[in-house]
């Protein structure tokens, strides 16, 4: 913001869907006043920042820059000209070494050397309105099986919600016949779904249909094993009924 701007925020209000992130909050910021945001992840730091640039609507309360009050104008182009935002991320890596690829493994994750940043550039990530889903590299100990990293979603769903994440990779499975992948699940129960992409069309697994999934309460790992054939072909972008398919897992001791 341009130099010597006061921020005041009157009895704040976000929430998405059943879930308030804020509620009746209330900050001054005077001119010339340096002050951080802390909080834990997922408590809103960057929501309040991107609700104060304009980059996130307010479901109700005030913000007021200078005395001008940014949730009811609607043209704030000369209020947008002197806002600025600074993402928190790595810019630039040295010495990474360039990734060996294995056209028979999805990810092992190795090839990210453990920077966030180079996981979410790989890995897409999806979610309806109101939800969150946030990728990281984990190194904890009993959450890697194979090499020194694994990934770990952590989200927020709606009650009808949705999220998830994609990575895109162009290979040939054509002398391959199963899908296989280690998961601890997160033991809420949600339907999980995995799918794949093939000559434009999508298949998809539901894990959740499945007793030693929807059994295990997210402290035993499981070695899933999925063969080509039990996946069912999405019907119109949703699998139906008559489509699930039936899949047996594989425990493995760690």
């Amino acid at each position: 913001m341009k130099k010597g701007s006061s921020i005041e925020i009157r009895n704040l209000y976000k929430s998405y869907g059943d879930r308030t992130l804020f509620q009746d909050f209330n900050c001054s910021i005077g001119e010339g006043e340096f002050v951080v945001i802390t909080g834990s992840s997922g408590c809103g730091k960057t929501t309040l920042l991107n609700m104060i640039g304009g980059l996130e609507p307010v479901t109700g309360g005030t913000i007021l820059i200078d005395g001008l009050d940014i949730t009811r104008q609607k043209n704030l182009r000369k209020y947008y000209r002197d806002v600025g935002e600074v993402i928190a991320s790595i810019g630039l890596l040295y010495n990474i070494p360039v990734a060996e690829e294995d056209p028979y493994e999805i990810d092992g994750f190795e090839n990210y050397y453990g920077v966030d940043s180079m996981l979410t550039n790989s890995w897409a990530v999806n979610k309806d309105t109101g939800c969150t889903i946030d990728l990281t590299l984990t190194s904890e100990e009993g959450k890697v099986f194979d090499g020194e990293y694994a990934m770990s979603f952590a989200y927020n769903e709606t009650e009808n919600g949705w999220a998830g994440a994609t990575i895109s990779k162009e290979v040939d499975w054509s002398d391959c016949d199963a899908l296989q992948f280690y998961t601890i699940p997160d033991g809420k129960h949600q339907k999980v779904v995995i799918q794949l992409t093939a000559n434009g069309k999508v298949y998809e697994a539901y894990l959740n249909e499945y007793d030693d999934y929807a059994a295990n309460d997210g402290t035993a790992p499981l070695k899933v094993t999925i063969p080509f054939t039990e996946f069912a072909q999405a019907c119109n972008g949703d699998s139906c009924d008559s489509c699930l398919p039936q899949i047996s897992f594989k425990k493995v001791k760690i």
